[in-house]
């Protein structure tokens, strides 16, 4: 009868231990899938704000835009063609006044 009783509370005691385990693993898997939802949830927040942010830089960058704001807002004005130099690699270019250049090799 002794050891009969050992092996119902030997058994009682593992069951247990096995539940407490079964509980314990399903409350990690709840807690992880919970993060994973909060992190995919943050992703997909971060993906709007990039599209939102790659948008509002091709708007800021539109020409049309920019060429506005350089003329209504910073007076700015095309030259003058006969005011245009072009710079070539190895020429070296020293100004004579304000009509001619001389260049030098």
């Amino acid at each position: 009868m002794k050891n009969k009783a050992f092996a119902l509370v030997g058994s009682f005691v593992v069951l247990v231990a096995v539940g407490l385990g079964h509980v314990s693993l399903r409350y990690r898997v709840i807690r992880v899938g919970y993060a994973l939802a909060e992190k995919l949830a943050e992703r997909r927040g971060l993906e709007e704000e990039n599209r939102q942010l790659r948008l509002e830089e091709a708007l800021l960058r539109n020409p049309a835009r920019v060429e506005h704001i350089a003329r209504d807002q910073l007076r700015m004005e095309r030259p003058d063609p006969a005011r245009i130099r072009v710079v070539r690699p190895g020429v070296r270019e020293v100004a004579v006044n304000a009509d001619r250049t001389l260049a030098t090799p």
